[in-house]
């Protein structure tokens, strides 16, 4: 009986942190850098080493832009840690009179297959998201010098 209530709980905890992912709170409450500052805060471990450099972000963008730019930036954090075996990722969230940049460096093993011909449903996934803000992305990837992934959206 303790181990039905056991899986019950887990499942019940997985369930709470899928409803997290689809709309974390703070992301409705507190906006973009926030929800990245606390997504960082808890990939961050003794092998991966995180920063967020943000500017001219103090005030909100349009709530639709946040809710998909912080899903793109998520979907790299996760490619990042699945496929990168990088020590170090880094993100930098511009804000330009007219555009957001999102600028994500890893300096993991790199892609070792053509980027732009790539079917991961990651890649896809981000790519797709990119379109639908009529955004630009280009990723720079090489063997053993890591990824970098410069979006940029306009405001």
């Amino acid at each position: 009986m303790s181990e039905f209530i056991d899986i019950l709980s887990e499942t019940g905890e997985q369930i709470r942190q899928i409803s997290h992912n689809m709309m974390p709170g703070e992301l409705v409450k507190f906006g973009l850098v926030s929800a990245v500052k606390t997504t960082l805060e808890h990939v961050e471990n003794n092998t991966l080493k995180t920063q967020l450099y943000t500017h001219d972000l103090e005030n909100r963008i349009d709530q639709t832009k946040e809710i998909h730019t912080f899903r793109i930036i998520q979907e790299i954090v996760q490619n990042v840690l699945k496929h990168a075996k990088a020590s170090t990722l880094n993100i930098h969230l511009n804000r330009y009179a007219k555009n957001l940049s999102v600028l994500v460096e890893d300096d993991g093993v790199g892609f070792t297959s053509d980027i732009e011909n790539n079917t991961g449903m990651g890649l896809i996934t981000i790519k797709n998201r990119v379109a639908y803000l009529n955004g630009k992305l280009h990723i720079d990837s090489s063997k053993n010098r890591g990824t970098s992934y410069n979006i940029n959206i306009p405001l």
